[in-house]
């Protein structure tokens, strides 16, 4: 996700639009089915002002009318820190 690095929000909504040009050419629904896996393991958050359960996900995820007002983030991976002894 660029857009999150420079402090920007990325909807579903520009994701479908930026897969779906050159040369990806992607169809929405197979970019949709694609955020599922990561959605489903918490590698990925969805949020329309809270954050967004697995059936939520799911169900704003299925109507492309919600996806303007989806946003996704990426999760920071945790690395356990090592104590000192």
């Amino acid at each position: 996700m660029r857009n999150q690095a420079n402090g920007e929000r990325t909807s579903v909504e520009a994701i479908v639009r930026e897969l779906g040009r050159r040369p990806y050419g992607w169809y929405p629904l197979a970019v949709v089915h694609a955020h599922r896996p990561p959605v489903r393991l918490g590698k990925v958050e969805l949020r329309t002002g809270e954050l967004l359960d697995a059936r939520s996900a799911l169900e704003a995820l299925r109507n492309p009318r919600q996806h303007g007002g989806v946003r996704v983030r990426l999760q920071r991976p945790s690395t356990p820190r090592r104590s000192m002894p």
